[in-house]
């Protein structure tokens, strides 16, 4: 009798534990996933960065758009590797055409620097290794910019 009694209060306590299935409209963040062992893809052609990032251009990437933001005074610096390309495109858009915003330097690998330029520029690429490109206004024309601003680089 005493092993029945153990048994049905083991059963009891076997089947009252907690219920830790999810529904739809509640998602577990702490438990595995399927989706955790897909790599996921990573679309590099347009993207957010900030100030100093380093663009990924690789073989099958040559042409990026970089959507950035700006703060007064700063110098917003983007940096590339560059390998086998001979030629870069870049141009600075902004909402109003009138902004105070251009590319100031492009820095080789070398340290060798050029510049100021406008909105627009085509460089040759001498040698491999990472250029920067320096975007700042200029401190002629008016008030110093600060805002959003989109940067479209190609490299041939």
């Amino acid at each position: 009798m005493k092993i029945l009694s153990f048994l049905c209060i083991l059963f009891l306590f076997w089947n009252c534990k907690p219920n830790t299935k999810t529904n739809d409209a509640f998602i577990n963040e702490t438990s595995p996933s399927l989706m955790d062992s897909v790599k996921p893809t990573v679309n590099y052609d347009s993207f957010v960065v900030k100030n100093k990032d380093i663009l990924p251009f690789d073989s099958k990437v040559n042409k990026i758009t970089a959507f950035a933001e700006k703060k007064d005074g700063e110098k917003f610096s983007l940096f590339f590797d560059v390998t086998t390309q001979t030629k870069a495109f870049v141009k600075i858009i902004t909402d109003d055409e009138l902004a105070n915003i251009r590319i100031n330097q492009v820095i080789t690998p070398d340290q060798q620097s050029d510049g100021p330029f406008g909105k627009e520029i085509e460089f040759p690429l001498y040698q491999g290794g990472t250029y920067q490109i320096v975007i700042a206004e200029s401190l002629m024309q008016g008030n110093p910019f600060h805002g959003k601003f989109k940067v479209e680089i190609e490299l041939k």
